[in-house]
């Protein structure tokens, strides 16, 4: 990954989630936090498909971590996290159907 402070490898295994809040790209894995000057799809491209899923315009989640999808009001998703306490990301409307369908292949759910 590059961090804008050079590259920085990361075991995909241990990354939870990818977000982006205005020009900032954070890579979340359960001890840490990397900043990246990648965007999400670039960012995308480098992982496995079969472990990653774009579920927001703002999120990237490592579909082996989430341990429950809740509904919320308002159409959207909650993803939530194995071993990481209540952090959630939210999934779009749109792509809460290919999370779920992602979430049986690999887990049962």
């Amino acid at each position: 990954v590059n961090t804008g402070n050079g590259v920085r490898q990361i075991d995909s295994r241990d990354i939870y989630f990818i977000s982006k809040h205005e020009r900032k790209t954070v890579i979340q894995t359960k001890e840490e936090q990397f900043n990246s000057s990648s965007s999400l799809a670039e960012i995308l491209n480098t992982l496995p498909q079969s472990m990653f899923l774009r579920v927001h315009k703002s999120y990237i989640v490592n579909v082996q971590k989430i341990k429950d999808l809740r509904y919320h009001a308002g159409g959207y998703y909650r993803a939530y996290f194995n071993d990481f306490g209540n952090a959630y990301v939210v999934v779009s409307k749109l792509k809460s159907q290919e999370l779920k369908n992602a979430l049986r292949r690999t887990k049962g759910f």
